[in-house]
């Protein structure tokens, strides 16, 4: 796979990272960071036409999001060329972004909003 193709992917990825933020943003103004709660987010998978939706309690989004190159999947649309698997549910995976992918999610998150 080439380098181009790598950090479109990333680029791909960290789009739906970036909504999904916003969405927790929306919901943490109501229930004011509740531990219990349970966000519906988008697969955050490479694959631009994704648009499978995944339930993510509040401590394992948290935690996730501690490390800019994590990213939340459905099983299955992995890409083990770009990263790797870190964590896996019953709900979801756990992917980290290795080489180019790793440095293009690093560079988004520190352009976007943390959380």
């Amino acid at each position: 796979m080439d380098e181009l193709r790598k950090r479109r992917m990333a680029r791909n990825e960290a789009r739906f990272r970036d909504v999904n933020r916003s969405v927790v943003a929306g919901i943490d103004k109501f229930v004011s960071n509740d531990p219990k709660a349970v966000y519906t987010l988008l697969c955050e998978c490479s694959l631009e036409t994704c648009a499978v939706m995944l339930q993510v309690r509040y401590d394992e989004y948290r935690a996730v999001r501690n490390v800019p190159e994590r990213f939340f999947v459905q099983a299955g649309h992995e890409v083990p060329e770009i990263e790797v698997v870190v964590q896996r549910t019953d709900r979801f995976s756990v992917i980290e972004k290795i080489g180019v992918g790793a440095k293009v999610a690093r560079e988004r998150d520190e352009e976007g909003t943390h959380g």
